[in-house]
């Protein structure tokens, strides 16, 4: 096999496997591609690509560029592109402008640029270049600033300013005009005092005040005379006559026709006014036309008078029996349990009124009801556990009422805690419980619990008498309640010595008291003398407070 022939089987072999090695459209499986979105835009009816403006719309799809796999499509909205337009700084002399927006799209401009002020010249006042400002007068002209700008080295001539010209302004009478003089009258420049004078020439001041002499009419002349307010000069004036006017009130002349009276002080004839067109030129004037009338017009006759004249005020032609001049809307009257009652109609007014008096509806009656009871008032009388009631009078007012039962109207009982009483010696005790406030309904517990009774014990011991001591009687009292239950404790006085036997010794059992021994064998302190005396009395005093020791031992009673 030679070469050429080996060469071409080779390259065969390897565009087969390059073939081979490249996937069939459509042949690979969406679940497992690893997809390559790709946008695509549609064409509308005519064929044109749908592509997004500043004012339309754009419409695409979106598919995978390996499996062919189409996801949806789309609305891409309308939008401008913008750019910015950029701000360019004012110089001396120059304007600027401020940053800008527009669509480079469609050249719209979204955000307009404004025009910046140019910064004028900076002039430096120490320079030598340096001239200064001059000001203008009244009559001389004035000179701007010049100079070297130091921004821009543009060199700034002065310009001349105009003069302002004088300001007469503050005027000063000098001198008043008479009648027959002339005055003076000075004025004052506002702004460098120059002065200027005024010639005020001499009048007479007549005004427009006449004093008739003859005074005019409707068809004569009159004559006058005006006087100076000033110097009382007289001056004689015609004062032409005044021609008919009829703008004064109408005056009716007979039915269906007015005039007008003459407004002239003393003028008694009546006319009107007409227009009369030129039949050259066309051109309308008013003419005064004496004794003429015009017709009655205007308003409108109703059911009591012809139509009123809008001029004269005075009623002409027929009445007109449909128009009513006062309607009247008599209300309904709803009936009710005593009086019958009526729909609502209309009238006219009556003749007193100004009406004619006629029923334009047809009077309908209602009949009378039965009583009617719609104002319940709740009586306020419920208890616990039964509903109240309400009562009502008729709504029409023939007095009667009528009581019902107002539902849910119960109030229920209203509980509270009652704590425990407990008993005493004497009185029973009630155990905790719940009732109602309200009607004092046992709700819940209140037990009787009985009398403890009295717990007796022997408060005072009995202490009997002896001839020289005094006793006691017993006393009880409860233990519980420390009740007195006998008799209170009562002193009984010492007995005291006796001796019936006579043979000198007490009787009494336990005493063998001597009661007949003399003074001097007594050993007792009642028997002493001095001093010892002395303290007998302060101790028998305090004896005597207590009821003790009323005998002495020898038998002498102490007090």
């Amino acid at each position: 096999m030679n070469k050429t022939l080996k060469r071409f089987l080779c390259t065969f072999m390897a565009l087969m496997m390059l073939v081979s090695a490249v996937p069939l459209a459509g042949a690979v499986d969406p679940a497992s591609c690893d997809h390559v979105i790709v946008r695509e835009y549609l064409k509308d009816a005519d064929g044109n690509v749908m592509l997004p403006t500043c004012t339309t719309e754009g419409k695409y799809k979106e598919y995978c560029e390996n499996c062919g796999t189409v996801f949806g499509e789309y609305t891409e909205p309308a939008s401008h592109i913008i750019v910015t337009l950029p701000a360019v700084a004012p110089t001396c002399t120059q304007t600027g402008l401020t940053e800008g927006k527009k669509c480079s799209r469609c050249d719209a401009v979204l955000e307009a640029q404004k025009v910046v002020a140019a910064t004028g010249h900076t002039l430096d006042k120490e320079a030598d270049s340096y001239l200064p400002f001059k000001a203008p007068t009244c009559t001389e002209s004035g000179l701007t600033e010049g100079g070297v700008c130091t921004v821009c080295d543009e060199t700034v001539a002065q310009v001349t300013i105009a003069p302002y010209g004088h300001n007469f302004t503050n005027k000063v009478v000098k001198e008043d005009a008479t009648c027959t003089t002339n005055g003076l009258a000075i004025y004052t420049c506002s702004i460098c005092a120059a002065t200027e004078e005024e010639v005020i020439p001499a009048a007479h001041t007549f005004g427009d005040s006449v004093t008739y002499v003859k005074a005019p009419t409707c068809t004569e002349d009159g004559t006058g005379v005006k006087t100076c307010t000033k110097c009382q000069a007289k001056e004689e004036v015609e004062v032409p006559a005044l021609g008919h006017s009829f703008t004064g009130d109408a005056v009716n002349i007979k039915n269906g026709e007015h005039a007008f009276a003459c407004v002239h002080f003393g003028c008694e004839v009546t006319g009107t006014v007409v227009e009369v067109t030129d039949e050259t030129t066309g051109e309308t004037t008013t003419v005064q036309k004496v004794a003429g009338t015009e017709k009655c017009s205007g308003g409108k006759a109703t059911c009591v008078s012809g139509a009123i004249c809008e001029k004269c005020a005075t009623a002409y032609g027929n009445v007109d029996p449909e128009n009513h001049v006062k309607i009247v809307v008599n209300e309904k009257v709803e009936p009710t349990c005593q009086e019958t009652g009526h729909e609502a109609y209309r009238s006219c007014a009556s003749k007193e009124e100004g009406g004619c008096g006629v029923m334009i509806d047809e009077f309908q009656k209602i009949d009378k009801v039965p009583c009617s009871y719609t104002k319940f008032e709740y009586n306020k009388d419920a208890t616990c556990t039964a509903n109240g009631t309400a009562t009502a009078k008729c709504d029409f007012g023939c007095g009667s009422e009528k009581t019902i039962e107002e539902p849910g109207s119960a109030l229920g009982h209203d509980p509270e805690n009652i704590e425990e009483v407990a008993p005493t010696c004497i009185r029973k005790g009630v155990a905790a419980g719940i009732r109602c406030k309200r009607c004092k309904t046992t709700l819940k517990g209140f037990e009787e619990i009985p009398a403890l009774g009295h717990s007796e014990y022997i408060a005072v011991a009995e202490v009997a008498p002896t001839c020289t001591k005094v006793g006691a009687t017993a006393e009880k009292r409860c233990s519980r309640c420390d009740m007195l239950l006998s008799a209170p404790s009562m002193t009984i006085s010492a007995l005291g010595h006796t001796d019936e036997d006579g043979d000198g010794v007490c009787d009494r059992t336990g005493c063998n008291t001597i009661m007949n021994a003399d003074g001097d064998s007594c050993s007792c302190l009642c028997h002493k003398t001095g001093f010892m005396k002395l303290i007998y009395i302060i101790v028998r005093y305090f004896w005597s407070l207590f009821h003790t020791n009323q005998w002495c031992d020898c038998g002498v009673q102490h007090y």
